[in-house]
């Protein structure tokens, strides 16, 4: 039984029954506890009538967004490829995911996609994937090595 109080006088004697989450009773002025709506059974909710209040509950924020990226093989010599594949959750945003730094788009939730670097060095592929519950970033790396230089191996002359 819980009771509301007005500035400390005598309760109004609102009744809360846990197992349906009504809230019934008598009141007589406005009372709110968090987000509420009153239906009153005689369509008036003045005077004398008998009215119930109904509590909502709060829902929970959304979930926030995962992103995860690989790069295989994440070392490769110039002229190879390296194939990117990313997984996200909760990435409901149109387009759900946005890649930059080494690439650049529009990407799906998940999915793969094969690059070839043009020249030699460390490339970044970043992901960040958005949803309701606010967004995540992942990178992934290739290491672009040059190739082999060719041994000339010196024939003596005859």
């Amino acid at each position: 039984l819980i009771h509301f109080r007005n500035g400390g006088a005598a309760p109004y004697g609102v009744t809360w029954n846990p197992v349906t989450g009504e809230f019934s009773g008598w009141a007589w002025s406005n009372m709110v506890l968090g987000w509420m709506s009153a239906n009153c059974n005689t369509g008036t909710c003045s005077g004398s009538n008998t009215y119930k209040i109904f509590m909502a509950p709060i829902p929970p924020p959304p979930p926030p967004p995962t992103v995860s990226i690989t790069a295989s093989p994440a070392v490769i010599l110039l002229n190879q490829s390296s194939t990117l594949t990313w997984s996200s959750t909760n990435a409901d945003a149109v387009p759900p995911c946005t890649a930059s730094n080494a690439w650049s788009g529009a990407k799906p939730a998940a999915g793969s996609e094969i690059v070839t670097p043009a020249t030699v060095g460390v490339f970044t592929y970043t992901l960040t994937c958005t949803g309701a519950g606010g967004s995540a970033t992942n990178s992934a790396t290739v290491t672009v090595n040059p190739p082999p230089t060719p041994k000339i191996k010196e024939v003596p002359p005859r």
